[in-house]
């Protein structure tokens, strides 16, 4: 069902600049763009929309952003032979989480995927 979760992806942020949503709503968007992207096996693609995303984020939501970041890592990581920067991006995601106001699944997801794929 990609084909309808891009369609809502789209939507959405057509409908959040046409009538100038904040920053914040349109890098929550890449975000979703970016890992649906990733998901569909295009870690390129995720790459450049999920850098989008962790740019406009970084302003905002220390949590979303981190969120945004761990998902480039995964992007990076699928998509390049960069995967020490990869590993980085994804605790230097883990370490903005480190104050507890993020989902525990979310620190465990990292703390996982970090585990799996550091040298």
């Amino acid at each position: 069902r990609f084909d309808l979760a891009h369609a809502a992806i789209d939507r959405a942020l057509a409908i959040w600049k046409a009538n100038n949503a904040g920053a914040f709503f349109v890098g929550y968007g890449l975000m979703d763009r970016g890992r649906l992207e990733l998901a569909e096996g295009h870690p390129l693609i995720a790459r450049a929309t999920l850098e989008g995303a962790v740019e406009v984020l970084r302003k905002y939501d220390p949590v979303i952003m981190a969120q945004a970041q761990f998902a480039l890592a995964r992007a990076v990581w699928a998509s390049s032979h960069d995967r020490g920067r990869a590993v980085e991006l994804a605790r230097g995601a883990r370490s903005i989480l480190a104050d507890g106001k993020a989902p525990p699944r979310t620190t465990l997801e990292i703390d996982t995927w970090v585990t799996a794929h550091a040298p």
